[in-house]
């Protein structure tokens, strides 16, 4: 219940901050939730596809969305909590903003590299569809998934089949 009315309370709040808000459940070892707030989202449908992206990339099966302040709210493990904190950064930041666009973990199996492309060159959401569609289907990535707002592609593969999209999207989208 403590956990339930601190995140009412969070998301409640007038000028939720931009830096995620943080609980840990008492007396358990590893339970925290976590509110994030996305500032580049301008519509409901936008935060509903960043939130149904970071959930079937991560994995982390507590996610809820409040839309009125563009609130993302998760809870798992402190080491569950790092792949949606760095997807969130990378989605919600201007597809001109230079930097790493890949996150390589030790859990998660083989499937532990995930990279964001904010591409240049696709103009509709129908482009981008056909993009993903044959990113997917020629480097066998089985997560991948498409942001139309920001026109951005994310993806989870083992190193090699995220090395092989990298290639695909340069040669599609220069």
């Amino acid at each position: 219940m403590a956990a339930a009315d601190w995140v009412i309370h969070e998301l409640d709040r007038e000028g939720a901050g931009t830096n995620p808000a943080e609980y840990r459940v008492p007396g358990e070892s590893d339970d925290v939730v976590r509110v994030f707030y996305m500032k580049h989202t301008q519509t409901v449908q936008d935060l509903q596809e960043a939130a149904t992206l970071i959930r079937s990339m991560t994995g982390v099966r507590r996610l809820f969305t409040y839309n009125a302040p563009r609130g993302i709210a998760l809870r798992g493990t402190s080491q569950q909590m790092a792949l949606p904190a760095w997807l969130i950064r990378e989605v919600d930041s201007p597809a001109s903003q230079e930097g790493a666009r890949e996150y390589s973990f030790a859990e998660g199996g083989d499937e532990n590299t995930v990279r964001v492309f904010h591409l240049k060159h696709t103009e509709t959401p129908q482009q981008l569809q056909q993009l993903a569609t044959y990113v997917r289907s020629t480097s066998k990535v089985r997560r991948l998934f498409t942001y139309n707002a920001p026109k951005a592609m994310a993806l989870r593969g083992t190193a090699e089949q995220v090395a092989v999209a990298t290639q695909l999207v340069k040669e599609r989208d220069e």
